[in-house]
């Protein structure tokens, strides 16, 4: 297992960089980095966050964050030729970082007009991400992760939907993440984590309200996390959570859910 937490090394970089510090001294393996700032980011504010993540010994192995908000990828304006231009040039960037995933959430970008068929959602999403995302998944060797999340997105909300974007495009550059707070405002059952094990490639952590987790966890978010130590699930996790407010959270955040994972 290795152990993250979620930064925007852009603005990190221009001026507070704190939560960078605070993993450092926390000793997390790796930063997961926002891959629209760095997409978006200058040539100079882009080589200002490389040099961070150099200076603070994490690699960046992981980027949420895939599309901006205006880049569309679902509801029927999808712009096949604006998606495949973003993800080339962004996918540049997160391989000279080290990226080796994406994660794709992105709700603004995935949300259904009102009314919308989902089934034609999901036929559509499905070969915006074959024709779009994965030839330069192949080309840089990224594996990109859907992530189901929850309302009011209302598209793949939950990991049954989830697998059902990843099945559909059956691509081995295309798994599967569970994020621990879509999980429990969901309602969902932890325990079909260990259904598709094989397809999770990443899990973000947060309790409640976004909570970063650093005193105690609620029965609901020690649930998830069960199933997933049980599942048998080794691989990578990152907080997507409030920071906390002293430079003690995330190290306490940190022994925690290591305890929680029997790490």
């Amino acid at each position: 297992m290795r152990f993250g937490n979620c930064v925007d090394l852009v603005a990190a970089a221009k001026g507070d960089r704190r939560v960078v510090d605070w993993m450092m001294g926390a000793k997390f393996d790796f930063l997961e980095a926002n891959l629209t700032s760095l997409a978006q980011a200058t040539e100079a504010e882009f080589s200002a966050a490389k040099v961070l993540a150099e200076e603070s010994g994490m690699p960046v192995p992981v980027c949420n964050c895939m599309f901006p908000r205006d880049i569309r990828i679902a509801g029927g304006d999808q712009q096949p030729a604006a998606i495949q231009e973003y993800v080339d040039s962004a996918f540049l960037r997160a391989s000279a970082l080290g990226v080796k995933k994406v994660v794709l959430g992105s709700d603004k970008s995935r949300q259904l007009p009102d009314g919308y068929d989902q089934d034609r959602a999901y036929a559509e999403f499905i070969d915006v991400v074959k024709e779009c995302v994965v030839p330069y998944c192949e080309k840089y060797a990224i594996t990109v992760v859907i992530e189901p999340l929850r309302k009011p997105c209302n598209f793949i909300n939950t990991l049954p939907d989830g697998m059902r974007v990843v099945r559909g495009v059956n691509s081995p550059w295309v798994m599967l993440l569970a994020d621990t707070i879509h999980m429990i405002t969901s309602g969902e059952n932890p325990d079909y984590v260990r259904e598709i094990c094989g397809f999770l490639r990443h899990v973000h952590v947060s309790d409640w309200n976004r909570a970063l987790p650093e005193f105690g966890y609620s029965s609901e978010l020690t649930g998830v996390l069960r199933a997933i130590r049980l599942s048998g699930y080794d691989g990578d996790f990152s907080f997507e959570a409030s920071a906390g407010k002293t430079d003690q959270s995330l190290q306490r955040a940190l022994i925690l859910l290591k305890q929680k994972l029997g790490a």
